[in-house]
């Protein structure tokens, strides 16, 4: 029986012994709040350098969709491990030259290696590559953020292009309608020299008013929100 044992812890340890080893690159992302519009917009921003106000708010629950998604991981795979030479992350992860150009077949594998979770209660975003070569796995961690930061800043800069020409719109439409209320206020006033209290040309010049007051509250909304 101790002879058994004895073969049996052996056995336990070749087996560990065989099991290569694991390293992990740990990226932390954490949301960054907008002052002017109190939305979260997320850590990979911050990272980015973006400051953007407008757009495409990227909330935790994004960040995790856009970190894992078949672009990013496919253009990280397929992305050179160094400048100068040919061989490219996918080439390293699989020890071989990979031909295939399937990005689905891509992300499928280097998904296998990373987990990305977020912190419910600070929206903290945690991505966790874990791969026996250290250095791919930086790289890889590295790159994914860099790649999802990109893809976040172009599209947040082109809604928010969208954003303000459709504001830009919305300020020349209350600035053409108070225009119009004021006009039309001016022409009654001029055909109605004298009016009479509770007549109905003093009805309708307090309607008339109405609008014009209400198309300045109008207009001078637009301009703030365009500002």
């Amino acid at each position: 029986g101790r002879h058994t044992g004895d073969r049996r812890r052996l056995v336990v340890a070749g087996i560990a012994a065989l099991a290569p080893r694991k390293y992990k690159a740990e990226v932390t992302l954490t949301p960054v709040v907008s002052n002017k519009s109190g939305s979260a917009l997320g850590g990979i921003a911050a990272l980015a350098g973006a400051t953007l106000n407008t757009g495409y708010q990227l909330t935790p629950a994004r960040m995790v969709e856009l970190l894992k998604s078949r672009t990013v991981l496919a253009g990280v795979g397929k992305s050179r491990v160094s400048p100068s030479g040919q061989e490219t992350i996918i080439d390293r992860f699989l020890g071989k030259h990979y031909d295939n150009n399937d990005d689905e077949e891509i992300q499928n594998h280097l998904t296998k290696i990373i987990e990305v979770g977020t912190n419910k209660e600070t929206g903290t975003i945690t991505l966790i590559v874990q791969h026996k070569d250290s250095g791919l796995a930086r790289i890889i961690a590295s790159r994914v953020v860099d790649s999802a930061s990109q893809i976040f800043v172009r599209t947040s800069k082109a809604q928010a292009q969208q954003l303000r020409m459709a504001q830009d719109g919305r300020v020349q439409l209350a600035k053409s309608d108070l225009a119009a209320a004021e006009e039309r206020l001016r022409e009654f006033r001029f055909a109605n020299r004298s009016i009479s209290p509770f007549s109905v040309a003093s009805l309708d010049q307090t309607r008339l008013s109405s609008d014009v007051t209400l198309a300045e509250q109008v207009y001078t909304q637009a301009i703030t929100d365009q500002q």
